[in-house]
């Protein structure tokens, strides 16, 4: 099982409402009423993995998902020849291959069909959960207090 923390916003008045990507640690999914908003959306995309965004007010991260009301869709937007366009999700793999591009956030998946660099990316898993219980300070402090009388 898999989580993945998630923030849907939407809007419906270009001139009225103004998005912005506020954290790296969710899917960004955005609906938008039709394909008129893309220009929009498209004109404040960037990559956004490195930047403080604390004090964003105006950048919308390359990898958000775009959810087109009328027609239905569900897309993400590919960079071409340095210009956005927006690539429909037509099925779960499609889906899948969208998170595997979500790398900003810690929770992003991991597929590889070489079974090699599978098995190492696992030991690193694993050794990273080994370490956590090993090191977990607050855990440590918490069991070596006494309780009060």
């Amino acid at each position: 099982m898999t989580k993945f923390p998630i923030r849907v916003s939407s809007f419906s008045d270009m001139l009225q409402e103004k998005y912005y990507t506020t954290s790296l640690e969710t899917v960004d999914i955005l609906a938008i009423p039709n394909k008129e908003f893309i220009p929009a959306i498209q004109s404040n995309l960037a990559d956004v993995s490195f930047r403080n965004l604390e004090n964003n007010s105006t950048l919308i991260r390359n990898d958000i998902l775009i959810y087109l009301n009328d027609s239905n869709t569900l897309g993400y937007f590919v960079r071409e020849k340095n210009q956005y366009t927006l690539q429909a999700i037509y099925s779960v793999v499609d889906f899948f291959y969208y998170l595997t591009l979500h790398k900003n956030s810690k929770d992003a998946i991991y597929i590889s069909d070489n079974r090699k660099e599978y098995d190492n990316a696992d030991d690193l898993y694993f050794q990273s959960y080994l370490n956590k219980e090993k090191y977990n300070t607050v855990q440590l402090k918490q069991g070596k207090q006494k309780p009060q009388p």
